[in-house]
Order: structure tokens, then C-alpha cells, then sequence
């Protein structure tokens, strides 16, 4: 039987194997109670969060802004962006990790688009990764043909790669995109998506 100081070591083995990120999202986890897949859920450990980024801040737009931010980790170095989320539990960790950014409670289903003042730009970028079903994916660029000005879109598509699309319903098809071209695509090799930038017709 371990002595209870072995039992501690373990445990400071356990934590001193996790990389700063993590060990900040676990305290922001016991103080907010969001969803835990958020705690390992890092910029590291998720390719998909790389690739939108870099998509994002190669493109030259007035407004960013991401649907489903969760802890702001895509957007939160970009300017003049604003991260959007429906879990007040994950936006008020998410404001303690990146105190910069601008966030805001906004479901996309049942939510205003009125409120996020879009023909005030006239360039547009929406994220929205990691986030969206199907169905819901029609209704959000339903919404969007409000927006007059010109419209990039960043989404996770199901990929070319994918060995069996049909157990990933919930990552739309492009070729339902009929009103946007793909301007670029990137396998997120940890996935069976394709990270994809889309630019409206």
C-alpha cells in the first residue's frame, strides 16, 4: 500500500506532465464547470485550431467572427474579433484567458443576427468550426444572406479522406455550399475533417 506522501508524488507526477495550457484550463474547469472536453482541448492538441487560424489571418477583412469560440483559442489573436458562444460557463473562463478579446452570449439558432450589426462591415470573416450540425449549418448562412458586404466563411467540412462519411453527420458537405466557392482546404490529419475557407458567390 502507497503511503499517503506517494500517493502525493503521483499526483504532482500526474500535473507536472501537463503542459501550462491544460493545467490553466483545469482550474478554469473547477471554477466554471464547463463541458471538460474543453480542458485538453488546446490549440496543441487539436490541428484543426491551427489550420483555421492561419487561414483567418492570412485574409484581409474588417470583422472576425467566430460561432462556438468555447475558450477563444482560434480567435483570440486575431484583430478586431469577436467570439461568440452559448455556454456563459465557457465565455466567462474565456474572458479570464484571453482578457482582450470581446465575447458575447449568442445562439446561433435562436439569437438575433441583428445584434452583431453585420452591414457595418465591409468585409466579413465567420468561423465556425467544431461547432455547427447540419441542419443548423442551412439555418446560419440562411441568416447570413442579411450580410450585403463580402463574405468569407472558415468550416469544417467532411474530408475526401474520410474512410466513412456516413458516421460523421455532423460535419456539413461542401457540395451543399451552392452559393460559396472553396478558396482552400486543409486536412486536419487528427480528424476526418477538412478545414475549409469558403468565400461567398
Amino acid at each position: 500500500m502507497l503511503s499517503p506522501y506517494a500517493d502525493k508524488m503521483a499526483v504532482f507526477g500526474l500535473f507536472s506532465k501537463l503542459s501550462p495550457e491544460v493545467l490553466l484550463n483545469l482550474l478554469l474547469f473547477v471554477r466554471f464547470r464547463f463541458p471538460v472536453w474543453h480542458v485538453f482541448a488546446t490549440t496543441k492538441n487539436r490541428l484543426y485550431k491551427t489550420i483555421a487560424y492561419q487561414m483567418a489571418a492570412n485574409l484581409e477583412v474588417d470583422q472576425y467572427i467566430e460561432i462556438g469560440a468555447g475558450l477563444g483559442d482560434i480567435s483570440h489573436r486575431l484583430k478586431n474579433s469577436l467570439l461568440l458562444d452559448n455556454d456563459q460557463r465557457v465565455l466567462r473562463a474565456a474572458k479570464i484567458k484571453h482578457s482582450q478579446v470581446r465575447y458575447e452570449i449568442f445562439d446561433f439558432k435562436n439569437s438575433s443576427y441583428d445584434i452583431l450589426n453585420l452591414n457595418n462591415y465591409k468585409r466579413l470573416c465567420l468561423i465556425a468550426v467544431n461547432v455547427i450540425q447540419p441542419e443548423e449549418w442551412a439555418n446560419f448562412l440562411g441568416k447570413l444572406e442579411l450580410y450585403r458586404g463580402e463574405l468569407f466563411v472558415i468550416a469544417d467540412v467532411i474530408s475526401d479522406n474520410c474512410p466513412d462519411p456516413i458516421n460523421y453527420p455532423w460535419i456539413p458537405k461542401i457540395i451543399e455550399m451552392k452559393n460559396y466557392s472553396c478558396v482552400d482546404k486543409v486536412y486536419a490529419k487528427d480528424s476526418v475533417r477538412d478545414i475549409t475557407l469558403m468565400k461567398r458567390i
